[in-house]
C-alpha cells in the first residue's frame, strides 16, 4: 500500500468535505451567513450530552496532547534511529506553523460565539480565542501519521489499521466540538492542515534525510575523524 497515496486522497477527501460545507453555508444563507452549515454541525453537536459523554470525552482529548506526543517522538526514534531527525524537525516545524496560524487568524472559539450552549464541565478550562484551526485535531492527525510511518518501517501497514487511525482522530475532533473548545470549521482545517502536513512530509522524506545525513550526520563523522 502506497502510504503517500492514501493521504494524498483523504487530504482531496478532506478539503472536499470543508469547501462542500462551506459552498452549502453559502446557498443556504447567502455570503455574510457562510459558516451557516458549520454553525448547525456544531450546535447539533453541542446540544445532545450527557454526564457519561462529559467524562469520556474530557480524559479522550487529553491523548492528543502531551501523552500522543511523547508516544509519537519516542516510538519515532526507536523505529527510525538515524532517520528520525528528519521527522522530529518536520514535527517542530510543523508545531510553529500551526501555532503562527492560530495566532494570526485568532477567531473566537464557540464560549465567544455560542455563549447560550456552552455548560462548564467540571475540571476542564474552556478557551476564548485562537480557535482556527483546531490544534489536537492537527495534532492528532500528524502524531498518529507518525506512528504509521514509523511503524511501517519493519511491516505495512494494514487497511485496518488505517480505520483504527481514521476512528481515533475522528473522535478527537468530534471531542473539541462536544466539549465546547472548538466550531466544526475549526476542527475541519485543523485535520486538512495536519494531513498536509504530512503528506508533504511524506513526499519529500527521501529528499529531506538525504540532506540531514549529509550535513548534520557527515559532518559529526568529519569532526571525529579530525
Amino acid at each position: 500500500m502506497n502510504l503517500t497515496r492514501v493521504v494524498k486522497k483523504l487530504l482531496w477527501i478532506n478539503a472536499l468535505v470543508f469547501l462542500t460545507l462551506s459552498f452549502s453555508g453559502i446557498y443556504l444563507a447567502g455570503w455574510p451567513k457562510f459558516q451557516f452549515v458549520f454553525d448547525k454541525i456544531t450546535l447539533n453537536i453541542l446540544n445532545h450530552h450527557s454526564p457519561l459523554a462529559d467524562s469520556f470525552f474530557k480524559y479522550y482529548t487529553q491523548l492528543a496532547e502531551l501523552p500522543l506526543i511523547l508516544l509519537s517522538i519516542g516510538y519515532t526514534l526507536f523505529q527510525l534511529r538515524e532517520n528520525a531527525i528528519y521527522w522530529l524537525i518536520s514535527f517542530l516545524i510543523f508545531a510553529l506553523v500551526l501555532q503562527t496560524l492560530k495566532l494570526g487568524f485568532n477567531f473566537p472559539r464557540p464560549i465567544i460565539r455560542f455563549p447560550e450552549h456552552i455548560r462548564q464541565i467540571e475540571g476542564m478550562f474552556i478557551s476564548s480565542w485562537k480557535a482556527f484551526p483546531s490544534g489536537h485535531t492537527a495534532n492528532a492527525v500528524f502524531a498518529t501519521g507518525l506512528l504509521i510511518v514509523s511503524y511501517k518501517k519493519d511491516r505495512p501497514i494494514t487497511p485496518f489499521g488505517l480505520w483504527i487511525a481514521f476512528f481515533f482522530v475522528l473522535g478527537i475532533g468530534f471531542s473539541r466540538v462536544y466539549l465546547g473548545q472548538h466550531s466544526a470549521e475549526d476542527v475541519v482545517a485543523g485535520s486538512t492542515f495536519g494531513l498536509w502536513f504530512w503528506w508533504m512530509c511524506l513526499k519529500y522524506e527521501d529528499s529531506g534525510i538525504r540532506i540531514i545525513r549529509k550535513r548534520i550526520i557527515g559532518s559529526k563523522q568529519k569532526n571525529i575523524q579530525s
